[in-house]
């Protein structure tokens, strides 16, 4: 596994959107797939699955990872 820093994408219930939230230091497993469905229908794109040191797991987009080591 390799360091890496970056931010992922959650949803905060109080202010009703989603914003991004950065982390200084996670431990990246390997690469995965996520989708949002639209009218026209699925839009595919790359995550990455990071390990985070309180030991939640968060799929950032690829753009959003940094490799450290």
């Amino acid at each position: 596994m390799r360091k890496c820093k970056g931010q992922y994408t959650k949803y905060d219930e109080k202010l009703r959107k989603f914003v991004n939230v950065p982390f200084e230091e996670g431990l990246f497993h390997q690469w995965g797939n996520d989708y949002n469905e639209y009218e026209s229908g699925p839009a595919n794109y790359t995550v990455g699955i990071v390990e985070l040191p309180n030991g939640k797991v968060v799929m950032p987009i690829a753009g959003f990872i940094q490799f450290t080591s």
